[in-house]
């Protein structure tokens, strides 16, 4: 029963974590990047404060802070950074995009084991990984539509959420998943706020995305978090990944029924090759531990 559970939590997350692509790329459209992602993880950290605030757990904030500060503050810097570089892309490339070559994350994950944990690539991660370069070149030098290094900010950004993930791998189980998503909030807020603050960008926002503002974070940052806590303890950070890294499709599901808008055939081509390998590297790194 569990398992199913676990199953049913992450397949929620797929879908609203879909949305925070599309509600960004609305937000951007009036807003720069300092003031949306600002607005944006404010948003998301009230909300969830006020969840904690009337939940039972408000009472081991304390307690799991002083035992677990260390990891939730790195985590939460690193989250920060990775959300301001998914805020450029989208603004430099679009969500679809974005979506897709954020599972690149993955990739460099396995690389960072590879060099640091002394590990060695089994023959389905080398062809995974290989799948996974592959899109990324189609979708960066193709003559159609070149991004050269426009793809920057979604690489390091999902290179710093990969690592976060790993920390997360080794330490959640003893983190209850309404506080983690908590901690996390708030250090990715301050870490946005930091960054605008110094950038000197934060400008007062347009009145007509509020709403988006308002909603959006609810059920791609707050809600989604916790479930995707929650199904990590019933089925495992991995199989819960492999079952995330397929949210680019609803990205594009999205932005056809709301914009009309359709990649073109090597983006769409390139992406899925860029998912299948994500996948495959998850997969087979799982066996071969």
């Amino acid at each position: 029963m569990g398992d199913i559970k676990g199953y049913f939590y992450v397949l929620i997350t797929v879908f609203m974590t879909a949305m925070s692509a599309i509600g960004i790329d609305y937000v951007l459209h009036s807003n720069n990047v300092e003031t949306a992602s600002f607005l944006w993880t404010l948003s998301a950290f009230i909300t969830v404060s006020l969840i904690l605030l009337f939940s039972k757990e408000r009472n081991n904030i304390i307690p799991t802070l002083k035992k677990h500060w260390k990891i939730l503050l790195i985590v939460g810097i690193l989250l920060g950074l990775s959300m301001l570089g998914w805020f450029f892309s989208i603004q430099t490339i679009g969500p679809e995009i974005s979506s897709f070559l954020g599972r690149i994350g993955t990739l460099v994950l396995v690389i960072l084991s590879v060099i640091f944990l002394k590990e060695t690539f089994n023959f389905g991660e080398a062809f995974g990984a290989a799948l996974v370069l592959m899109g990324v070149y189609i979708i960066t030098f193709s003559p159609i539509d070149f991004l050269g290094w426009k793809v920057t900010y979604i690489v390091v950004g999902s290179s710093l959420y990969a690592i976060s993930q790993l920390l997360i791998k080794k330490n959640i189980k003893s983190i209850s998943p309404i506080i983690f998503t908590f901690t996390s909030s708030l250090m990715i807020f301050l870490t946005i706020w930091a960054y605008g603050f110094i950038s000197g960008n934060l400008h007062d926002p347009n009145l007509d995305s509020l709403p988006v503002l308002v909603s959006v974070p609810l059920f791609s940052e707050v809600i989604a978090v916790i479930l995707l806590t929650i199904s990590y303890q019933h089925i495992g950070v991995g199989k819960s990944q492999i079952i995330r890294s397929t949210f680019p499709f609803i990205v594009v599901i999205y932005s056809y029924i709301l914009y009309k808008t359709i990649l073109l055939q090597h983006q769409f081509f390139a992406g899925t090759l860029i998912v299948v390998g994500a996948i495959l590297l998850m997969v087979s790194r799982k066996r071969s531990s």
